[in-house]
Order: C-alpha cells, then structure tokens, then sequence
C-alpha cells in the first residue's frame, strides 16, 4: 500500500514540475517514500 502511495507521487510530482515547466523533480521523486510513510 505505501509503495503505490509513493508511486503515485512520483508521478503527479514529475506532472506538477513538467507543467510548471520550472523547478528539478529530484527531490519530491526521492523523498516520495518518506512521505508516504
């Protein structure tokens, strides 16, 4: 269950950064599992 909690916010945080055309998705993608705990 967490690991598709955190999969799933690796991949809004790469849509949200891709929109906002700005910013590095490195940080949210690596600390996703730390979130989701």
């Amino acid at each position: 269950m967490l690991k598709k909690i955190a999969n799933t916010v690796r991949g809004l945080s790469a849509d949200i950064v891709e929109k906002a055309n700005s910013g590095h998705p490195g940080m949210p993608i690596g600390c996703a599992d730390i979130g989701a705990l």
